[in-house]
């Protein structure tokens, strides 16, 4: 179950950062002060790391 839910995850942030996407966010457009792509990026990459990290505490947590 819990590499089911990594596979999918991983899909789910592959398919955010591929092609078409990113490019919506190239532009001369700012998020407060920052670059619209390079706030796009961070925010998915750190949406990345925290649900990992909810998917390895709650599979950890159940196995003790």
């Amino acid at each position: 179950m819990n590499r089911a839910k990594l596979f999918s995850l991983f899909l789910v942030f592959f398919a955010i950062l591929c092609f078409p996407l990113p490019v919506l966010f190239k532009g001369a457009s700012t998020v407060w002060g920052i670059p619209a792509l390079y706030f796009y990026l961070f925010v998915v990459w750190a949406g990345a790391i925290v649900a990992l990290a909810l998917i390895v505490k709650r599979t950890k947590t159940e196995s003790e």
